[in-house]
């Protein structure tokens, strides 16, 4: 699609895109590994692409997003921190331009709680002050107070 397209937005010297994040692309999750994935290629992709296109008058705007009512997010009702989709495609196109709480450079969180959210994920998730966590078939978790995480090692070891 951007091979069909951005050629386009370089004739007329103008255009935007907007690419949808989410909160997956932070921290590795278990058992959301490929969406994870691909939200944090989406993320380094945008960035990337915006620095290209920014000299051709091209807006790429990555759009980090938390929780959404939706039958994927299975959230059904809205709530102060799970929006409509109405209204946070109205807060998107009503901050565009804007970081809104991002701290990534071409990146926007323009939903407010969302970006409430992202400060406290970020410093109460932050991987430099959590004890790190293993995930085994024999128990749930395993914290290792050493800070070394053996794969299958027993908790003695760690």
């Amino acid at each position: 699609m951007t091979r069909l397209i951005v050629p386009q937005m370089r004739e007329r010297k103008t255009g935007l895109i907007l690419n949808m994040g989410s909160f997956a692309a932070l921290r590795s999750l278990p058992f959301l590994s490929v969406y994870a994935g691909t939200k944090g290629f989406v993320k380094t992709w945008s960035q990337s692409l915006a620095y290209e296109l920014e000299p051709d008058g091209i807006t790429v705007s990555h759009v980090f997003s938390f929780w959404v009512t939706s039958k994927m997010s299975g959230f059904r009702n809205p709530t102060l921190s799970v929006p409509t989709p109405e209204t946070y495609v109205q807060c998107t196109f009503d901050r565009l331009g804007l970081r809104c709480g991002a701290t990534d450079s071409f990146t926007t969180i323009p939903y407010w709680p969302h970006s409430i959210l992202n400060f406290i994920v970020s410093c109460l998730w932050d991987p430099r002050h959590a004890p790190p966590v293993q995930y085994s078939k024999c128990s749930a978790y395993k914290t290792c107070t050493k800070g070394d995480l053996i794969p299958g090692c027993p908790e003695s070891e760690c």
